[in-house]
């Protein structure tokens, strides 16, 4: 069972009357990507703020390796990295210079390390040259490297790809699944592109107005779910009139042509069987598979996302 390095338990925030963070508790694995994910000003940069101890909360607890945050503060965050969306660093100086800078701020960060995370962040090859010369997803790496010099356990990337092209997005979704495999960090991510959360992520969060709303696996797949499947057949009407009478169905339906039907996992050999031993001609069975984006949207109860 993966170690439990960041714990939010019942956190509320107030600012004057307004409740902005309402009990929110969930926690986060070591080596795992957690997506946190919500409509603007539903408390996401509020909740990070409080983690990193940038905001204080107005009650509850929040524990990073067994560290309260305002209580034992300085051995709390020295396990956390974080991003808020562009790297701070010196366009002047060059790779190596800045993280070298930025390892004087941390005890025991050695040049092996330096040169372990430039590799991690796959900048072996331009560490030497200037950050002005970078292009923003090599920034966006250099940042990320800056973050875990000092071995952190958790990483907090506020849209970390922010601005990028479809490369170095798909780049940088790559180093954070091989830093949180690698480095055995967990990894936190908000992030308005759902699309790349869905690719990044273990797990996700949602918050909205100050609550979680759910906390979702994305890789577990489970056969006794409700599934949506779509079946091309060849007599649409007659394939209907059996399949309604199946337990396993719980709905179908004909649209354009092809069966919409409800159902779980397991029961698509029977149900296959049921059309065959009927003699209707079964062309194909796609499931139709619900993207993030839809499934936040239903979660949220709404039809934009800002």
């Amino acid at each position: 069972m993966s170690k439990e390095v960041l714990k939010l338990e019942n956190v509320n925030k107030y600012i004057g009357q307004s409740h902005i963070i309402k009990d929110l508790s969930f926690s986060v694995n070591a080596g795992e990507v957690f997506g946190f994910l919500g409509p603007n000003g539903a408390g996401k940069t509020s909740t990070i703020r409080m983690i990193v101890g940038l905001n204080t909360m107005s009650s509850g607890d929040i524990y990073i390796n067994g560290f309260h945050i305002s209580k034992d503060f300085k051995k709390a965050i020295r396990g956390v990295g974080a991003i808020v969306e562009n790297p701070e660093l010196y366009p002047f100086m060059t790779g190596y210079d800045n993280l070298k800078h930025f390892a004087k701020m941390n005890d025991g960060v050695t040049k092996e390390r330096i040169l372990e995370v430039a590799d991690l962040v796959g900048l072996t090859d331009a560490i030497h040259m200037k950050v002005k010369q970078y292009s923003l997803g090599m920034r966006q790496r250099l940042g990320i490297a800056v973050s875990i010099l000092h071995h952190p356990s958790v990483l907090i990337l506020d849209e970390p790809t922010n601005g990028l092209d479809p490369a170095g997005i798909k780049e940088i979704r790559h180093y954070i699944r091989m830093l949180a495999e690698k480095e055995n960090v967990a990894i936190i991510i908000s992030s308005h592109l759902l699309s790349e959360i869905e690719l990044m992520c273990d797990r996700i969060g949602v918050i909205k107005n100050g609550e979680l709303i759910t906390t979702q696996n994305l890789r577990e797949r489970n056969q006794n779910v409700i599934h949506t499947y779509v079946m091309k057949v060849a007599t649409p009407e007659a394939a209907l009139k059996i399949l309604k009478t199946l337990p396993t169905v719980n709905a179908v339906s004909i649209k354009d042509a092809q069966l919409y039907l409800q159902t779980e996992e397991a029961a698509l050999p029977e149900i296959i069987s049921a059309l065959v031993s009927h003699y209707i001609a079964l062309y194909t069975v796609i499931p139709h598979v619900s993207t993030l984006e839809e499934r936040f949207f239903e979660m949220i109860g709404d039809d934009t996302y800002e």
